[in-house]
């Protein structure tokens, strides 16, 4: 399959749009005000205080998305890249694995298709939290 390389760039391209179609669009709901909050905290022991008090979600996240956000803004589009970027990881794992397996090559890649325009996955590719 000499065209799979194009095709999964392609693949990763329809994703990126999909994520991308609605980013600015929505306000922050509740728990990204949340993640907002603590990524702009003044310090990053408060950050890591905020970060105790949430019990329901490992704190990874939240620093990666508060060292995310000083480079990128704290915009909401801003808060929310992170999370985007992380989905299209996601998808993008796929042609490692098709890749190194000849066999997995048209199942990843069609893989890496379903997921690239899963509904869930885009919605929470464009939501500021650990989901």
């Amino acid at each position: 399959m000499p065209r799979a390389p194009l095709l999964f760039a392609f693949i990763l391209l329809i994703a990126l749009a999909a994520r991308l179609a609605n980013l600015p669009a929505e306000s922050l709901d509740g728990d990204e005000l949340f993640t907002a909050r603590v990524v702009a905290a003044p310090s990053w022991s408060e950050t890591l205080q905020l970060v105790r008090q949430d019990l329901v979600h490992p704190p990874l996240y939240y620093l990666l998305a508060r060292a995310f956000t000083s480079v990128a803004g704290h915009g909401d589009a801003a808060l929310r890249l992170l999370s985007l970027l992380a989905g299209l990881l996601a998808i993008a794992l796929f042609w490692p694995i098709g890749r190194a397996e000849p066999a997995l090559r048209g199942p990843s890649l069609l893989a890496a298709a379903l997921l690239a325009v899963h509904d869930w996955h885009i919605f929470y590719s464009q939501q500021a939290r650990s989901y």
